[in-house]
């Protein structure tokens, strides 16, 4: 099936692909691209378009992966240069983090805490962050046995008690997130 422009609902075109989407409350979109940039997207009229409003981020290489928390305050992404990016989006303020030795291709906000996500990389390591704890907010939460076999993705369970780690070898790993 082809898809056809003239029949969505909403359309934009962008300067990169895409490689990751996320909304925010009922009309904030957030787009990851392979220019290493976080956009924000605003949908708009009765017609359901969506505006371009601003960039976040600029990461140094793809922006593979991005997350809301539950409150809509944060925004996580992950990058392949290696760093998660964490924006307050009321204080319009970013950090990055660096804790991960390869491209790190997914981040995930625990739908229970706000304060905590997991990233999942390249380099076989999944980390636990709890952005409370300011001088050290990451530490090493899971280390895949496989040598070389780096881990591709990271979902949380809606009850905030499980994370599922996905990795290149396709074996999908449930660990007790101990929250």
């Amino acid at each position: 099936r082809t898809f056809d422009v003239r029949n969505a609902s909403a359309w934009a075109p962008t300067e990169s692909g895409n490689t990751d989407l996320t909304w925010i409350g009922d009309d904030l979109l957030v787009s990851t691209s392979d220019a290493g940039t976080v956009d924000l997207w605003r949908e708009i009229g009765e017609k359901k378009r969506v505006q371009f409003e601003k960039t976040l981020v600029q990461h140094d290489d793809v922006a593979q992966s991005v997350s809301a928390s539950a409150d809509g305050t944060r925004i996580a992404s992950a990058s392949f240069d290696a760093s998660v990016r964490v924006w307050d989006l009321g204080k319009e303020c970013g950090r990055s983090y660096v804790a991960h030795s390869e491209a790190v291709y997914s981040v995930s906000f625990c739908p229970k805490n706000s304060d905590v996500l997991v990233s999942a990389s390249q380099d076989g390591i999944a980390r636990m962050w709890d952005l409370r704890q300011n001088a050290r907010p990451a530490r090493k939460f899971y280390v895949s046995e496989l040598r070389g076999v780096g881990l591709r993705s990271a979902a949380w369970k809606a009850d905030g008690e499980t994370v599922a780690l996905g990795d290149a070898a396709g074996r999908i790993v449930l660990m007790d997130a101990g929250n």
